[in-house]
């Protein structure tokens, strides 16, 4: 019977303790509100198109992954758009023939149609976006946000299709 008495007390400051341990409030993390949506690929495509016929080199550049940016230059942009001018050339059409998606990188396979001159010509691209997720946190909430960015020098395979004339 002692042995039952010592055994019932045991167990009861066990319980005791474990239940003083659960009671200590921690600081309670920001509520998750939301996740934002992304700018899905084939938004992100539209958005490169319109300032590549804008010939607005900054906000291209703004657009490229830092992967892209460690390897080119804004004045590399500003040369390839300085091309586009010379040769007439405007993004007229976008259209997404599939999507391929590894991860966080989505590579869409379009066909655009080009005004070159006053020549219409279609090609297909790649078009890699990379979406990379952040976390926002404001007073009293926190939202999941991304980051969406051209993933590959484009302009290599976009201008390489361009008859010159010498």
């Amino acid at each position: 019977m002692k042995i039952l008495a010592r055994l019932l007390i045991f167990l009861g400051l066990i319980s005791l303790a474990i239940l003083s341990v659960n009671c200590v409030q921690t600081p309670k993390e920001k509520p998750l509100i939301g996740v934002d949506t992304q700018i899905p690929p084939e938004g992100v495509l539209r958005t490169f198109s319109y300032y590549y016929n804008e010939r607005n080199f900054t906000a291209i550049y703004l657009m490229l992954s830092d992967r892209v940016k460690a390897n080119y230059t804004l004045a590399d942009i500003k040369e390839e758009l300085r091309f586009a001018e010379k040769y007439g050339v405007k993004i007229i059409k976008q259209k997404v023939l599939n999507e391929t998606v590894k991860g966080n990188l989505h590579i869409l396979r379009a066909n655009l149609t080009l005004v070159i001159g006053k020549e219409v010509k279609e090609i297909s691209i790649d078009f890699p976006v990379r979406y990379v997720s952040y976390v926002y946190e404001a007073d009293k909430y926190r939202a999941i946000r991304y980051i969406e960015s051209i993933d590959e020098w484009i302009f290599d395979d976009l201008h390489s299709r361009i008859p010159i004339e010498t």
